[in-house]
């Protein structure tokens, strides 16, 4: 009976003794905060744009972590440094108090964020990041999304992402549906929108990986007209959406291009490729023609399977594929994506094709 009533002693005299090692357990994170990282909580499905009820004081909320472990606030002290830019483009970071920001209507906002360990928290060392966001004020068009409901995206990696081109293809292009935040804005009532007539300016670019292509963009002409609904005529259109009641802002950073379709056509023809000439050095192929391009033509490609990859080799500029010196016999392939720009009156187009090579 003794040894019975001291075993039980014994036992909660070690679940006490461990019970401070078993909370202190817990907290399974590292003691240096610079095995830590910070994460803004206002990013929203993976994009940093933030909408706001408020123009002032608005707070951004971070959180520190180390994998899952989300650090206790009261172990760290938060500082918040905001970007801005001199007017010699130099920039510079200056505190803010209490980590709330004052902005207007709608601005892109950088900033720098501080974890420093707390004395006495048991915690040591610092973290921080550097963060950019587009903020906007709850009810300013700054921030939607103009999507048109018909025609074709103009996607050729010529464009800027920014930007979006459209082209009308055997009927009108829809009205588009302008959202904000997810939320379905009402014509008429939130917004209304013209379409500006304006031009195509392009500019050259020389590039030693991708070759030569144009990057557009759309200016307003001076003196052009104003349409209230959407043009038909070909040409091009900077489309500005204007707030209406409780909205504020205009937003004029679509553009609408109304365009002859690309009549490119690609054809990729088999090739073959002599083993003995191989063994002495590279040899370059022409498997694809091109014809009836609007623009500026680029090519990108890969290989099909691991050993196409190593063996085979596109030249950006004119498409000719080359067959590495000492390839092995077999049939190699790969898939190629041929790309034109377009020009002021023709739309871009891709087209993709596989390539065959044999090495015998």
């Amino acid at each position: 009976m003794k040894r019975k009533i001291f075993a039980v002693l014994l036992t909660a005299v070690m679940v006490l003794t461990l019970m401070p090692a078993m909370a202190f357990a817990d907290e399974s994170g590292p003691k240096d905060l610079s095995n830590y990282e910070i994460k803004c909580l206002d990013q929203k499905d993976g994009d940093w744009r933030i909408f706001t009820d408020t123009t002032e004081n608005i707070t951004l909320n971070f959180e520190v972590r180390h994998g899952d472990y989300v650090l206790p606030a009261d172990k760290y002290d938060l500082k918040i440094e905001m970007e801005y830019w001199d007017d010699n483009d130099k920039q510079y970071f200056v505190p803010v108090e209490n980590g709330k920001i004052k902005l207007g209507e709608n601005g892109t906002l950088g900033v720098i964020a501080y974890a420093v360990a707390k004395e006495g928290s048991g915690y040591t060392g610092h973290t921080f990041k550097e963060c950019y966001f587009d903020l906007f004020y709850k009810y300013t068009i700054m921030g939607c999304n103009v999507d048109f409901q018909g025609g074709r995206i103009r996607t050729d990696i010529n464009t800027p992402m920014s930007e979006m081109y459209y082209f009308i293809e055997g009927s009108e292009i829809q009205d588009p549906v302008v959202r904000i935040d997810g939320q379905t804005l009402i014509a008429g009532t939130d917004y209304k929108i013209s379409y500006v007539e304006g031009y195509l300016n392009r500019v050259h670019v020389k590039d030693a990986e991708r070759g030569d292509f144009d990057v557009y963009w759309v200016l307003p002409k001076e003196g052009g007209m104003t349409y209230d609904s959407i043009p038909t005529e070909k040409g091009v259109y900077q489309c500005k959406v204007e707030a209406l009641g409780k909205y504020v802002g205009v937003y004029d950073q679509t553009n609408l291009q109304i365009c002859d379709e690309n009549k490119m056509k690609v054809t990729a023809s088999a090739k073959t490729v002599k083993y003995s000439k191989l063994k002495k050095k590279a040899q370059t192929v022409s498997p694809l023609k091109v014809s009836n391009a609007a623009g500026y033509v680029t090519y990108t490609g890969k290989g099909t399977d691991a050993k196409s990859k190593k063996a085979l080799k596109i030249n950006p500029k004119n498409g000719k594929v080359t067959v590495k010196k000492g390839t092995k016999k077999g049939t190699y392939k790969m898939k190629v994506t041929v790309s034109d720009s377009g020009d002021e009156t023709t739309n871009g187009k891709i087209v993709t094709k596989t390539i065959s090579i044999k090495v015998k």
